[in-house]
């Protein structure tokens, strides 16, 4: 077994577990106590899960398209061929994907980085409706989100953090546009950074000794308060994952 993602769906009633690109269900709802076998099928998924109320949706990153569970489906379905109302076909994904991220409305975006020209391809996707893929666009270089290390996605604005080099930055999805938020000490090195809550961040850096813990306050425009973190824990040994509770 190698588990990329064991995942609870809403409500508790369907998990999946993505081991070795194949996708395992269990439906909760009719007391299954165990997963199933891995679907059928050519493919290797990536370790996300777009969910929806009536179909959850996954990447293929064998054959670079999205695929469809419905609610309690047990195969991975083709979408449609591409219409004039989609923005982009989801049957056709190419370039290396970064990133997948649930946002506002529930929408999701993904990322993909292209190696013709060094942008960022976001395409944003809506499960529930009746157009999944509801838009595209590209970001370009400078924004450096095809080198990014983190990511996180605001549950209530229409902005991405992410991590390049020491640095946190966010980038606008309906602006196109990014900004550096924040630089930790060259004596440091970001290892990770991840919403708290719908209005705060958290980030852990390590200086090749101990790590450090960062908390940031959010403002509504979706920048740091102040510009700088409202609280630090050094001591730590090294951190490569962070998840942190308010007491």
């Amino acid at each position: 077994m190698h588990p990329e993602l064991i995942y609870l769906g809403p409500g508790a009633t369907t998990a999946y577990i993505i081991n070795n690109g194949r996708l395992h269900s269990e439906q909760l709802i009719s007391g299954a106590k165990k997963f199933s076998d891995a679907f059928a099928g050519k493919y290797s998924l990536a370790p996300y899960v777009i969910t929806g109320l009536r179909q959850d949706v996954f990447f293929d990153k064998q054959n670079h398209r999205f695929g469809r569970v419905p609610t309690y489906g047990t195969s991975i379905e083709d979408f449609p061929v591409k219409s004039m109302e989609d923005a982009f076909d989801l049957n056709n994904i190419p370039g290396e994907l970064l990133t997948i991220q649930s946002t506002t409305n529930d929408q999701y975006i993904a990322l993909f980085k292209t190696s013709a020209d060094d942008s960022t391809a976001i395409y944003t996707l809506e499960p529930d409706q009746n157009i999944v893929a509801a838009d595209f666009k590209k970001a370009a270089p400078e924004t450096g989100l095809n080198k990014a290390g983190s990511f996180a996605c605001s549950p209530i604005l229409p902005q991405l953090y992410y991590s390049n080099g020491n640095s946190i930055y966010l980038y606008d999805i309906a602006a196109n546009k990014a900004r550096e938020l924040y630089s930790f000490p060259d004596s440091e090195k970001l290892e990770i950074f991840k919403m708290n809550g719908n209005d705060g961040l958290v980030a852990a850096t390590y200086d090749g000794s101990h790590s450090t813990v960062y908390l940031f306050n959010l403002a509504s425009t979706g920048n740091i308060e102040g510009g700088a973190p409202t609280k630090t824990f050094t001591g730590f040994d090294h951190i490569i994952d962070i998840s942190y509770k308010n007491k």
